[in-house]
C-alpha cells in the first residue's frame, strides 16, 4: 500500500482526492507547499514525514487552522456546496 492509500485506510476515492489536493500544490505559487508536495509525489518523503518536519508540518498546520476556521464559518449550505464540488472533481 502506498502512504497515500495508507493514510486513507485504502479509501480509492479519498486517496484521489489527496492526490489531486497535493497535484494542485505541486503548482501553487507558494515555493514551500510546491517543494513539499512535490517531494511527497516523487517518493522523497511521506506525509507523515512531511507533517514531523519543522519547517513542512509549521506551514500545513498553519494552513489547516486557517482552513478550518474559515470551514467552521460556513453555514451547512456552503459546506455542502464545498463537499459536493469535491465529489465532481472526482
Amino acid at each position: 500500500m502506498t502512504d497515500l492509500a495508507d493514510l486513507t485506510d485504502g479509501d480509492e476515492r479519498r486517496t484521489r482526492q489527496l492526490r489531486r489536493v497535493l497535484e494542485a500544490l505541486a503548482d501553487s505559487d507558494n515555493d514551500l507547499m510546491r517543494e513539499m508536495s512535490r517531494a511527497v509525489l516523487d517518493g522523497e518523503m511521506t506525509l507523515r514525514q512531511v507533517a514531523d518536519s519543522e519547517i513542512y508540518g509549521a506551514a500545513l498546520s498553519h494552513s489547516f487552522v486557517r482552513f478550518w476556521s474559515d470551514y467552521q464559518q460556513m453555514t451547512p449550505e456552503e459546506r455542502t456546496t464545498l463537499e459536493s464540488r469535491a465529489e465532481v472533481d472526482e
